[in-house]
């Protein structure tokens, strides 16, 4: 069986819900179900979320509990062998799903990330092509920023995979999860793709970078723009950097 789920937390996410539900009902490999979290109570999106083919679960924890806290209520539903995982902001190319699923079959793989473009009118611009660590113990998104010119067209393994949207093996979620934590909860926001990937690799699983599979991303604030970053996300964010 190569069921998907997709778990999607929402916050503030009302203008990308279309482009997001779009693509998920172009799939060539349609999900069997989609678990969000509306972290903002916002009840104006969930006429969209319905047009998503499958089962449809909407979780309403009555307050923002943060990015973490809101993907493990999702991650708790799944039944499914494997979950995709994907920011409000995100629009799929119609075959991600079956390209991700074909990829991730491949025996002690835990996770297949895609080509991840910005969300823009712009040239081609990459987004992420997975993590890379920087030698001061620096997480970054690989090649972001760069004009997409098939640098980054050769799928192989990667450190991480950045939580915009990567496909899980549930299985080894399950593996790493503590006390029913799939993403730690301390880190709220930021960074918890790079704690569960390094949790992942230490289970001796692969990571999987697999550019056929692609995705674009509005994403909220660019590498060197922190500036426009409210105060207490760059602390959370620099905070989480000495957690990992």
């Amino acid at each position: 069986m190569n069921d998907v789920t997709v778990c999607v937390v929402l916050y503030q996410s009302g203008r990308f819900v279309a482009g997001l539900v779009d693509s998920l009902v172009r799939q060539t490999q349609a999900p069997v179900a989609c678990v969000f979290c509306l972290n903002d109570g916002d009840e104006s999106v969930v006429p969209q979320l319905r047009r998503v083919p499958g089962e449809i679960d909407i979780l309403r924890p009555g307050h923002n509990i943060g990015f973490a806290a809101g993907m493990n209520l999702c991650l708790r539903k799944v039944r499914t062998p494997y979950v995709l995982v994907l920011n409000p902001d995100v629009v799929l190319d119609a075959d991600f799903v079956a390209i991700a699923v074909s990829a991730i079959s491949v025996p002690g793989l835990a996770a297949v990330g895609g080509k991840i473009l910005k969300l823009h009118d712009g040239p081609p611009t990459i987004d992420s092509t997975g993590l890379t660590m920087q030698p001061w113990w620096r997480w970054v998104d690989r090649g972001h920023g760069m004009p997409d010119r098939g640098q980054f067209d050769r799928a192989g393994p990667v450190l991480g995979l950045c939580a915009a949207a990567v496909l899980y093996d549930y299985r080894a979620l399950e593996q790493v999860q503590e006390h029913g934590q799939f993403f730690d909860e301390e880190f709220r926001i930021y960074k918890e793709d790079v704690d569960l990937s390094l949790r992942l690799r230490d289970l001796g699983r692969g990571l999987w970078y697999e550019p056929r599979a692609r995705a674009f991303h509005a994403r909220g604030f660019a590498y060197g723009d922190r500036r426009r970053m409210p105060a207490e996300i760059r602390r959370v964010s620099l905070r989480n950097r000495y957690l990992l």
